[in-house]
């Protein structure tokens, strides 16, 4: 058994896990951050994650002045520390351009973290904007920013609602609650088509 406080004390403001490729949309986290930095909010954010981008996004790192402000942490061969990373985390990113169940984000729902997530089928279908994290516009680092400004500005009372929020979106998450989200995602999808003919 893995033993994870999910009240540990909160050093990083966001964090994103996952592969660092083109789907993942990571550079959008990074643009995104430069827009904060430029506006003068402190913030810290950690990445964990390899890929084909990863030099990419460090390169971009470093090109937007963001190195004191994010901790690229590359791999971690252990599912512990990944998930005590979480638990130091404020906010997980999301960002992609395509999902379709990703497990990271039942992860930091289940211990009490908050979601920042692309308006994709999949995630909006357990993230719901302003209860248990925020929705942006996919592609647009810019919607991701006002995302994230609006994390930095929650009062503690208001991240605590956030939190259990997260938690209590899980608690109901089984497999038959989710095959029946995915069967409506593949109702909108068939409805769209069929219109679209």
């Amino acid at each position: 058994m893995i033993n994870v406080n999910s009240k540990s004390i909160k050093k990083y403001d966001f964090i994103y896990v996952g592969r660092i490729d083109k789907r993942k949309c990571v550079d959008l986290i990074i643009k995104a951050l430069k827009i904060l930095k430029d506006k003068n909010y402190n913030f810290s954010a950690v990445i964990i994650g390899s890929g084909p981008w990863y030099t990419d996004i460090k390169k971009l790192i470093k090109n937007h002045g963001l190195d004191r402000y994010v901790l690229l942490t590359g791999f971690l061969p252990s599912y512990e520390d990944v998930l005590r990373y979480i638990t130091k985390s404020k906010f997980l990113i999301l960002p992609s351009s395509y999902e379709s169940d990703p497990l990271v984000i039942k992860e930091a729902l289940s211990l009490g973290v908050p979601c920042i997530v692309s308006d994709i089928p999949a995630l909006t279908a357990i993230i719901k904007d302003g209860e248990n994290g925020f929705v942006f516009r996919r592609y647009s680092c810019t919607n991701l920013a006002k995302c994230m400004e609006k994390a930095l500005k929650l009062s503690k009372g208001e991240y605590q609602r956030f939190s259990k929020n997260a938690k209590k979106s899980i608690e109901n998450r089984n497999w038959v609650n989710i095959a029946k989200e995915y069967i409506k995602i593949f109702t909108k999808v068939v409805k769209r088509y069929d219109r679209q003919k």
